[in-house]
């Protein structure tokens, strides 16, 4: 009988877990961008969903990590201080989680366009307020965007003290 390995996970793995799953999901993108292991327009947008949904929702993580002594609002107060990048994190997973707003000018946000070709893929996020449907989405790179949000995480982490996880 072959060797069984068995990986215990941590009831409360603190934020450093939600860390390394948005850099997992950023090196995943950069591949799919740059044409390497290219499965399809369904991978690369289950890759922008989970990357998205990570870089918006870091802040739940690093509040609610006991270790830490950051309130919900210090970190909230980050993404509203960065409307350009995480805001539209933030638009895009409660698009993603709810598919409609209900708040006058909130923002949903999307994948607008996906495209493939020789040298990789590319993905367009489009996003524009939910009650303002005949308005044009404004589109900007995914990986562009993910970047910059994941750069404003690291500013708020060396702002605060925290280290980031090798």
């Amino acid at each position: 009988m072959a060797p069984t390995v068995s990986i215990g996970y941590s009831l409360e793995p603190g934020w450093a877990y939600q860390w390394h799953g948005i850099q997992r999901h950023l090196a995943r993108l950069r591949e799919q961008y740059q044409g390497m292991n290219t499965l399809g327009n369904v991978d690369v947008e289950q890759t922008v969903h989970s990357l998205f949904l990570g870089l918006y929702h870091l802040y739940d993580w690093l509040h609610q990590d006991s270790a830490l002594s950051l309130s919900s609002t210090v970190a909230n107060d980050w993404i509203v201080q960065h409307p350009d990048s995480l805001g539209i994190c933030r638009a895009y997973a409660n698009t993603w989680k709810h598919k409609t707003r209900d708040r006058p000018g909130a923002l949903i946000a999307q994948i607008t366009l996906i495209e493939s070709g020789p040298n990789g893929q590319k993905v367009t996020i489009g996003y524009r307020p939910w009650d303002q449907p005949s308005q044009p989405m404004t589109e900007v790179d995914g990986l562009a965007l993910a970047e910059q949000s994941e750069q404003d995480w690291r500013d708020f982490l060396k702002m605060h003290g925290i280290s980031i996880p090798p």
